[in-house]
């Protein structure tokens, strides 16, 4: 996926982002305002900003500042140097879930090939300090969207995040990982190979220039574009403060839908999932299903639906016969046919729906697919 941007126009958004407290917000107004940041530039420089006046006396004031040129030229020297791409806000291909987010970064660097606008973003968070238990559950929760136009995304850290993209290179789907500095740092260091793994079906992305290092004060921006690029945001495992926990946050004033995974109540690496949960902030998720039904996701898997055939029940298998009788059924009419109470035939039916045999219905009518 190539920028609509070209390397020219890129300059002008470097050189807006080159000029002093200049952040995501703010140039964000000026991308809203103006086609682009190259009018800034332009013979209707004058212009363009008496069309910014709205901003206030000092936004007009830092953007009527000299840009650094020679960074600005140090840094597409970097980018076409070392295979980096990009994509602007004003661009068609910018991640449309986070374009909407007031303090969305104008420019995202990558490199891969990520499409930035699949079906659904799964973003997954949790503790750096992992167990075993939290490892096996996100991997169990990734395979659950096997063979799905699903973007698993993380924050390449140690612990769940790194847990998440394996996983989601093991069976097969895209992720990426959001960095807390420039795509010539990579941290931590031993997760190198895998960044280079991902870049061959997703990759790895930044909004900070080359030359930035992983400093602490970068990760909650990080965050928060993990946070905006979802759809969804899974949180496994994790204390009651850290960057997971400020992630949620993010992702909530962004009306996003949160999930935790539930956890002992003596376990301190549940304490902020069931905080979250607890306070009503996160839904409970204790497997991919939980997440798939509340979102009402439609999970198109016609590969491996004959396998899942194979798999059914004795329970199962008698309630799909069911529709080589009729095309449709009412949920009461199969309680009756099928000889099942209603909570077990719903659980039964939750099932065959989200191995796509059967679709659910308005009105409590359920069809094959």
């Amino acid at each position: 996926m190539d920028s609509e941007t070209s390397l020219d126009q890129l300059k002008y958004w470097l050189a807006l982002l080159s000029l002093d407290a200049v952040g995501p917000v703010l140039a964000r107004k000026v991308a809203r305002t103006i086609e682009s940041p190259s009018a800034l530039y332009g013979e209707s420089r004058k212009e363009q900003l008496e069309k910014l006046k709205f901003l206030g006396t000092r936004a007009v004031s830092l953007l009527s500042a000299a840009p650094d040129w020679k960074w600005v030229e140090q840094e597409l020297n970097f980018i076409d140097n070392n295979e980096v791409r990009w994509v602007t806000i004003n661009d068609q291909a910018y991640p449309n879930r986070l374009k909407h987010c007031e303090d969305a970064p104008p420019v995202l660097f990558y490199k891969g090939e990520i499409n930035f606008n699949p079906d659904r973003v799964l973003a997954i968070v949790g503790t750096r300090k992992a167990t075993r238990y939290g490892k096996d559950i996100c991997r169990e929760v990734v395979a659950g969207f096997e063979g799905t136009d699903t973007l698993i995304l993380s924050g390449l850290a140690q612990g769940i995040d790194i847990a998440a993209h394996r996983a989601a290179m093991e069976f097969g789907l895209q992720t990426a990982g959001v960095l807390g500095h420039g795509l010539d740092h990579m941290y931590p260091a031993g997760h190198r190979p895998d960044a280079l793994k991902m870049e061959r079906k997703g990759g790895i992305i930044t909004e900070f220039p080359s030359g930035t290092i992983p400093d602490p004060v970068n990760f909650p921006r990080r965050n928060r574009i993990v946070a905006g690029m979802c759809d969804v945001l899974l949180v496994v495992e994790s204390g009651k403060k850290g960057g997971s926990m400020i992630t949620a946050e993010l992702a909530l004033s962004y009306n996003r839908d949160v999930f935790a995974m539930p956890g002992r109540a003596t376990d301190v690496l549940s304490e902020g999932c069931n905080y979250l949960i607890k306070t009503q902030r996160a839904g409970l998720a204790q497997s991919s299903r939980d997440i798939i039904y509340q979102m009402n996701w439609e999970l198109k898997k016609p590969a491996i639906q004959q396998k899942i055939f194979v798999e059914l029940t004795d329970q199962e298998k008698e309630i799909l016969a069911l529709f080589d009788r009729q095309e449709k059924w009412l949920l009461d009419d199969m309680v009756e046919a099928a000889g099942q109470n209603s909570s077990e035939l719903s659980f039964l039916l939750l099932n065959l729906e989200l191995n796509g045999l059967l679709r659910a219905l308005p009105g409590k009518v359920y069809s094959r697919t």
